[in-house]
């Protein structure tokens, strides 16, 4: 998935802060990435242009979810504008049987037998 965010810088900013969250429907925080955090520098940014942050795998369970888009003055706290959960995306059913939490995590189940003798020595040393 790739969230673009369109800009106009009007006057030169030096290394703007763009951020994105995202919150599920029943408004659990996902996620809040910023190019800073992520150590992607924009340099000086003007007039018109997008960044884009592209997700290589989205391990999201089904459900409804919004994004917040924002640029932020990195040097103070000053928003230049946020779009506060203005957006939206659904991830259907069917992409996996998972249904409980916010992810599904890359991972293996194992099942490894353990001998008999093996098992009573364990539980001795619990």
């Amino acid at each position: 998935m790739t969230i673009e965010m369109d800009y106009i810088a009007h006057s030169p900013i030096n290394e703007p802060e763009f951020g994105f969250s995202i919150f599920r429907q029943d408004g659990i925080h996902v996620t809040g990435p910023n190019n800073l955090l992520s150590g992607f520098k924009t340099g000086v940014v003007e007039g018109v242009g997008t960044i884009q942050y592209c997700i290589e795998k989205l391990p999201l369970l089904p459900a409804l979810y919004h994004v917040t888009a924002a640029i932020h003055n990195s040097r103070s706290n000053h928003a230049y504008d946020v779009h506060d959960r203005a957006y939206s995306f659904r991830v259907n059913p069917g992409g996996t049987e998972e249904m409980f939490g916010l992810i599904e995590l890359p991972a293996q189940w194992r099942l490894k037998p353990v001998e008999a003798i093996q098992l009573s020595q364990r539980l001795l040393e619990l």
